[in-house]
């Protein structure tokens, strides 16, 4: 039986259209495990206040839906001794997870050790999430009352750092 001119050329179009559809689905079903969030950030913080613009570099690792890895403050200079650690899950689009500071300045004067917060973030695109972080501030009043302040700061992460960095 004779095929008609154009249906082996039907066949293959539809055969590598479907195996794109395929290929893709699997993608999404299992990026998390294929550790596509892995690699280098760079975390926008805009300025809030009278505190400046900030930016951190983050070296991230993805292993099935956990996300872990070290957050550095590259600007302001005056703060780039700070560092946190970060670990979270990756659901779907989603990416929660929590920071605790982890270091102290040259001078040993200063810590980030109570710095601590949750991140949200949505992926925006496959180089970019968009999110917040929550953060929570104590004080202590003369009284021993405590009051306790959530802040609530606009979070962007955009994949790799610029050129020249390591």
């Amino acid at each position: 039986m004779e095929l008609g001119p154009y249906v082996k050329e039907a066949f293959l179009v539809f055969f590598v259209f479907a195996l794109g559809v395929a290929l893709d689905f699997f993608r999404r079903q299992f990026a998390g495990w294929l550790g596509l969030l892995a690699g280098k950030w760079t975390q926008s913080i805009p300025r809030r206040g009278s505190d400046p613009p900030k930016e951190d570099r983050i070296k991230l690792h993805h292993h099935g839906e956990r996300i872990f890895g070290d957050i550095m403050r590259h600007k302001p200079a005056e703060q780039s001794w700070k560092k946190w650690r970060f670990e979270g899950v990756v659901r779907d689009r989603s990416v929660v997870g929590y920071f605790v500071g982890t270091a102290k300045s040259a001078d040993k004067k200063k810590d980030n050790l109570d710095s601590y917060g949750v991140i949200f973030l949505r992926k925006d695109g496959s180089d970019k999430l968009v999110g917040h972080y929550l953060k929570l501030s104590t004080s202590r009043r003369t009284n021993e009352e405590e009051t306790v302040r959530r802040e609530q700061i606009a979070d962007t992460w955009v994949r790799g750092w610029p050129e020249g960095e390591d």
